[in-house]
């Protein structure tokens, strides 16, 4: 995964992480970071997550900044994310943005070309999925509780089920999120990890704590369930960054508290 720097009118660059996996020619993508918006201090720049406390009328501004650099028209399509495994379709043979927008659910897919589906993130895992095959796409937030209840994989499933895609020819990116040196869990997130883990993984376990606890690799986690859902390793492009490492490019709740801005993970169908 790689960075790029996109120049939009009006403002500084604005820059993205791309995947080797997502070709250029069928899908827009791109994780965001915080370079290239508006917003002021402590927000500063790209925050697109509202309920921050930041200016929604400058968070709102961000976001068409984003779509612009992405040649897109809009709307972001985005879910209300609760922490759980529920995916939504939305657009073509789904719900309208609007309805989707109110509901309750981590992962929202779609088949419709030029509609960019999306997740907020500021250290839980952003997941990006393509299936190639059928032309659709989905957009998942993965934090310990989704990872725990199989959302990325829930995602993969409601790809194959309602668009009839086959997940050996899916591709998938998975964005920054925080690294397992900066994540100490207790025993109880320890053991709902490793009830939903494929037998005998142990990646996303990096070394255990005193007490039962552990340091988990929430993405490794992820990557470990997107393949046993039949997607290829070499189809699964990883970040590898950590959000709360990196206080100049990235958000991170974790590091900087309710005050932290908002990263995203976006995807579109070219066309439309």
């Amino acid at each position: 995964m790689r960075p790029i720097s996109i120049d939009v009118p009006d403002g500084p660059p604005l820059t993205l992480l791309v995947a080797h996996t997502m070709a250029r020619d069928a899908v827009v993508h791109g994780f965001t970071t915080r370079r290239g918006g508006f917003s002021a201090p402590p927000f500063e720049s790209l925050n697109l997550g509202e309920g921050t406390g930041d200016d929604p009328r400058v968070v709102e501004r961000n976001r068409g900044r984003l779509l612009g650099a992405l040649g897109l028209a809009g709307p972001l399509a985005s879910v209300r994310q609760v922490h759980g495994s529920q995916v939504e379709r939305v657009g073509e043979g789904g719900l309208p943005v609007h309805r989707v927008a109110a509901l309750e659910a981590d992962a929202v897919w779609t088949t419709e070309p030029g509609l960019p589906v999306c997740v907020r993130v500021a250290d839980c895992v952003p997941v990006l999925l393509w299936a190639e095959d059928v032309g659709a796409v989905a957009a998942v937030h993965a934090g310990w509780r989704g990872t725990a209840l199989g959302v990325a994989r829930a995602a993969v499933r409601a790809l194959a089920v309602g668009a009839g895609a086959d997940p050996r020819r899916m591709r998938a990116a998975i964005g920054p999120a925080i690294s397992a040196e900066r994540y100490p869990v207790g025993p109880d997130v320890r053991e709902a990890l490793q009830r939903v883990q494929p037998p005998g993984d142990r990646r996303w376990m990096v070394a255990p704590e005193p007490g039962g606890g552990a340091r988990v690799d929430l993405a490794a986690a992820n990557a470990a369930q997107i393949e046993a859902a039949g997607v290829p390793a070499a189809s699964i492009a990883r970040a590898g960054l950590c959000t709360a490492s990196n206080p100049d490019l990235l958000y991170s709740y974790r590091r900087d508290g309710p005050r932290s801005g908002r990263q995203v993970a976006v995807i579109a169908l070219r066309g439309g």
